[in-house]
């Protein structure tokens, strides 16, 4: 791998991007969003079939976000979805905050 200084500054930057990606938490809320839903008070099967929703808008939407990209550019949507990220946490982490304690059998913590 030649360490010259434009290829070490992109590896760098998607290397960032990746852990920025990690540390957001939006993985994470994807992965549990049946268990977040049963917390919230949905019963399972309804709690899974609107998983099933939340990941099929994912997928759907994959090629808005690579439309985007290339409408423009990569620096505004990753700003834009950055943005977008951080409000869906801080209103999802609000929501939880909100939920009394222990309303369906779960621990908060």
């Amino acid at each position: 791998l030649p360490r010259t200084p434009p290829l070490m500054r992109a590896l760098f930057v998607g290397c960032w991007l990746q852990f920025i990606q990690q540390a957001s938490g939006i993985n994470t809320v994807m992965y549990y969003t049946g268990t977040i839903l049963t917390m919230a008070g949905f019963e399972a099967q309804a709690a899974v079939r609107y998983n099933a929703v939340v990941a099929s808008c994912n997928f759907l939407f994959a090629p808005v976000g690579v439309y985007l990209m290339a409408r423009l550019g990569r620096r505004q949507v990753t700003l834009l979805s950055l943005g977008g990220v951080a409000l869906s946490l801080f209103f999802l982490g609000s929501v939880f905050a909100a939920v009394p304690e222990n309303p369906s059998g779960f621990s908060r913590f």
